[in-house]
């Protein structure tokens, strides 16, 4: 094993070095034999994440807490002189895109992995119109569908590669706002928390984000007291395709929901009672009002689903005009099957008690509370489930079996719909944990074989960024 690459991967990863270094090897091969003119070669990162807790909180401008993983994206590139991308992914089954890079890069159709690196390009070129192409091969860790954000990952991944091979110096920090704005390329209306903790990640610690503007907080993780085990439910959660509605359901609902309570605040307090996001409510003036989540939620909005044609009504606007603001996608189309109505009540409920969640989890990990950080886990769980509806009967599963076996806390984590369970599981019982969920969830529930790459302990790694260079 070439011991270059090595040393440059223990200040990365600290389990698996070995499996880790024949990873970088075999990509590296890869990429000398599909770009045998490319001399020189640099070879980049960038991490997935799994949030303990604070879900779908993000895009209202609250505060979410992940951490890293050691399944990331890596990236070997050589820069181009001309505008052409070439990109070969290592997994045959994505196979090979090739792209120009000009002011407005056509889109792949919805799903195609290939979005996720010219929604990159795509960022990038509106700063840089000068922006050079590159010559790469792509390797993801990070199992696609499984919550852990492999999609973000790769926006990231594929961002830092152009921006350090076109010799541009931007901030981490702002490159935040460039790649979380830059993801909604792919048609989905999400927040910043997945672009933020694979750029500004830090082994041995978890992430309090906040947002609007961006600020993190390093908060301590229970190293000596509980592993964080992740558990894929292998009902793949996609966030393109067929899955977007359901997404981006959310997340306009919550801009629907502050459209109305935004003008209700106006008319009862006054103009100074004004908000943008829900996260506004985080001001000293909202304190008392929210005080009691449920009663505030109750007070401004009814239990039943809303339907658009009320909303516009309330907001004094044409149903079609409301449809343009409130519903309408990046990419110009509109979100599917909105004659369902929206239940704006159990929305802004879920999104304001996890702002409360999350601050508690905060709380108790300075204070080593472990148990009663994971009740809280436990009860955002519930939250996704009956207030957001995000949670599957895989999904269920999972968490009921985790309490059953007697982790401190379960949850789903990432967007839902399926994906993955994170789990807050005493040290020394691991072993039992794996055993456990094999044998009841998959052999018996799903009537599966288990792989051992289904349930992993987490280990967390620095933040995106240049692994090392090469040349012939």
């Amino acid at each position: 094993m070439d011991k270059k690459i090595t040393a440059s991967l223990k200040g990365i990863y600290s389990h698996g070095l070995d499996s880790q270094a024949g990873r970088y090897q075999a990509l590296i091969e890869m990429f000398k034999r599909a770009y045998p003119g490319q001399k020189k070669y640099f070879i980049f990162r960038a991490p997935g994440r799994v949030n303990l807790i604070g879900e779908h909180t993000d895009y209202n401008g609250l505060p979410v807490m992940p951490m890293t993983l050691d399944r990331d994206i890596a990236i070997v590139a050589s820069p181009r002189k001309d505008n052409l991308v070439n990109a070969k992914n290592f997994d045959e089954e994505y196979g090979t895109r090739s792209f120009a890079i000009k002011k407005t890069i056509e889109r792949y159709p919805s799903g195609d992995w290939g979005n996720y690196l010219k929604a990159s390009a795509q960022a990038l070129v509106n700063i840089n119109r000068n922006l050079k192409g590159m010559d790469c091969v792509i390797q993801g860790s990070v199992p696609k569908g499984s919550g852990l954000s492999s999609s973000s990952a790769l926006v990231v991944g594929t961002g830092i590669t152009l921006m350090r091979l076109n010799r541009m110096n931007i901030p981490k920090i702002k490159l935040v706002g460039i790649f979380s704005e830059g993801e909604k390329y792919v048609g989905v209306q999400g927040g910043g928390m997945d672009q933020t903790v694979s750029l500004m990640g830090m082994k041995n610690k978890a992430l309090k984000i906040d947002f609007f503007p961006v600020e993190i907080k390093y908060v301590a993780l229970p190293e000596d007291k509980y592993s964080v085990i992740v558990c894929n439910s292998l009902k793949v959660a996609k966030k393109s395709g067929k899955m977007k509605d359901q997404y981006n359901e959310k997340s306009l609902s919550c801009k629907l929901a502050m459209a109305m309570l935004d003008k209700k605040l106006r008319q009862e307090y006054g103009k100074k009672f004004a908000i943008s996001f829900l996260g506004d409510l985080r001001n000293k003036k909202f304190r008392k009002l929210i005080e009691d989540k449920r009663k505030f939620t109750d007070k401004y909005f009814h239990e039943e689903d809303y339907h658009i044609g009320e909303i516009a009504n309330f907001l004094g606007i044409k149903k079609e005009t409301a449809v343009k603001k409130y519903l309408t996608l990046r990419d110009g189309s509109v979100l599917g099957n909105i004659k369902a109505g929206f239940n704006l009540n159990k929305r802004v409920l879920h999104v304001l008690t996890e702002w409360d969640r999350v601050e508690g989890c905060v709380k108790m990990s300075k204070a080593g509370k472990w148990a009663e950080f994971g009740k809280l886990m436990y009860e955002s769980h519930a939250s996704c489930r009956d207030n957001y509806e995000i949670s599957c009967p895989e999904l269920e599963k999972l968490v009921g079996l985790a309490k059953r076996f007697g982790a401190a806390g379960a949850r789903l984590t990432g967007a839902g719909f399926g994906g993955c369970t994170v789990n807050l599981i005493k040290i020394g019982t691991e072993s039992r944990f794996i055993d456990f969920m094999k044998k009841r969830y998959y052999k018996e529930y799903l009537k599966t074989d288990f792989n051992p790459s289904y349930i992993n302990i987490c280990h967390t790694t620095p933040g995106a960024g240049l692994v090392l260079t090469g040349e012939e």
